[in-house]
């Protein structure tokens, strides 16, 4: 949650936010409701920016979409690099390669499309709260 602040004013905030988004437990923040967003609107220990708010719940919904279709998160992020770590020893930058790179924002429209437009007005996602 970057808002155009300092890291060290955010990291400061750290315990704010932990207690504030529930631990970051991604079960409970896809299902915070306009009851919860007003209530973190109203948090003075965190950075109160309504569309940075409600994208902690989108990415969360994200979160358990990517778990729950590729099996982990971990599965996801794997692919990009063929489940082998990027050893960086590049002396310029004719030197990086990209094939993992133009996958990368393919899947993250899949993504979006898939768990950012919600349920739609008035309904609820299942175990939405407030």
């Amino acid at each position: 949650m970057e808002a155009g602040l300092s890291w060290i004013t955010i990291l400061r905030k750290r315990e704010s936010y932990r207690s504030a988004f529930d631990d970051f437990e991604p079960s409970k923040i896809a299902g915070y409701g306009e009851r919860k967003l007003a209530e973190l609107l109203d948090n003075p220990g965190i950075i109160r920016n309504r569309l940075k708010i409600e994208a902690a719940v989108v990415n969360a919904k994200a979160f358990i979409e990517v778990q729950r279709h590729f099996g982990s998160f971990d599965t996801y992020i794997w692919q990009f690099v063929n489940h082998t770590p990027v050893q960086n020893a590049r002396e310029g930058m004719g030197d990086i390669r990209q094939p993992h790179v133009t996958r990368f924002p393919c899947r993250c429209r899949w993504l979006v499309s898939r768990c950012a437009s919600g349920p739609g007005p008035g309904k609820r996602s299942p175990g939405q709260t407030g």
